[in-house]
């Protein structure tokens, strides 16, 4: 594992990743053993492209305590952003030329609207529309 692909959670990151869940009793048990006991959770970059119930699985979340979890793209760009709008914006910019060069993998295992709306409402978000539609990104 290097270093350079693994990210700490900070206390932010780990609330967006426990509201990611529906079932309230794992909510609770994750804020339990992350928020209260205040175990490591890290994120890192997989090298590989698995894919499992359609979503590729491009980072593994786990912490001290043997918590894993395998996390798709969009879920993963979620949990990075900081609330700085230039670090956010250039998550964005990042994941969208992704897509463009990897649009048959995207269009496999994602709904090409779904897709298309989420870059929309971050492209309007972060001023990046006129480029993502350019683009063809939505």
């Amino acid at each position: 594992m290097s270093k350079e692909n693994v990210i700490l959670l900070n206390k932010a990151q780990k609330r967006k990743y426990i509201n990611l869940f529906e079932d309230s009793e794992y909510k609770e048990m994750l804020k339990q053993d992350f928020l209260v006991n205040n175990e490591n959770v890290y994120l890192e970059l997989n090298d590989y492209d698995e894919v499992v119930s359609g979503k590729k699985l491009a980072y593994t979340l786990y912490s001290d305590f043997d918590y894993e979890d395998e996390i798709d793209e969009f879920s993963s760009i979620e949990l990075l952003k900081t609330g700085n709008y230039k670090n956010d914006k250039g998550l964005i910019q990042d994941l969208a030329i992704d897509y463009t060069n990897n649009r048959e993998y995207y269009d496999k295992y994602y709904s090409w609207y779904w897709v298309a709306n989420w870059f929309y409402e971050q492209g309007k978000k972060y001023g990046l529309l006129r480029e993502f539609k350019e683009n063809g990104v939505c």
